[in-house]
């Protein structure tokens, strides 16, 4: 009997499996490693980060609902500098695809932490569309601001690139957007 491959792309990076870390789950990966061997995994995604450290939200961030929880960290992160300090040797020394998310709030956000993370063996970029518990920044609710980003993003990198969208009425309607606009002018 033949061995089924588990073999799977997204965009130009194949994966060795479909098993992918949602963003946020693992960390930097680096937190997970006593407990798991991350290299059996088919990619990570990274904890976003921002171009400057976060504090996040002020506690409780997380809220017990009987069936479930919820949270509200705020994207908590260490800022692009101590990200690469702390976790980037470590991300580049894995076998496996890695994913870093990132959130900007500007284009010249976006492109300076793309342009700072370019040259690292990092598959490809988590846009980070989506976060709920940042007042008034959930992007992926604008197809304008969505595709502004993306088409804008992907004339400086030819990595990977994830739209981590939020559920709204037109999400459809966001995420094909672009489809066979990307490189057009902005709308």
């Amino acid at each position: 009997m033949a061995k089924k491959s588990l073999l799977c792309k997204i965009g130009k990076v194949t994966l060795k499996n479909p098993v992918i870390t949602a963003s946020g789950t693992f960390g930097y990966g680096l937190q997970l490693e006593d407990f798991l061997d991350l290299n059996l995994l088919g990619g990570i995604v990274t904890k976003t980060i921002t171009l400057h450290p976060r504090k996040g939200n002020k506690p409780p961030r997380i809220y017990d609902l009987g069936f479930g929880i919820l949270n509200s960290i705020g994207l908590e992160n260490p800022g692009l500098k101590d990200f690469k300090k702390k976790y980037i040797d470590f991300l580049n020394s894995l076998k496996t695809a890695v994913f870093v998310s990132i959130y900007a709030e500007t284009l010249r956000g976006w492109s300076k932490i793309i342009a700072s993370l370019e040259k690292e063996k990092i598959a490809g970029f988590e846009l980070n569309f989506s976060c709920p518990n940042i007042k008034d920044k959930i992007l992926s609710a604008s197809k304008r601001k969505v595709f502004r980003i993306i088409s804008y993003l992907r004339r400086i990198t030819k990595k990977t690139l994830i739209a981590k969208l939020s559920y709204s009425l037109q999400i459809k309607e966001v995420a094909l957007v672009g489809v066979g606009n990307i490189g057009r002018a902005p709308l």
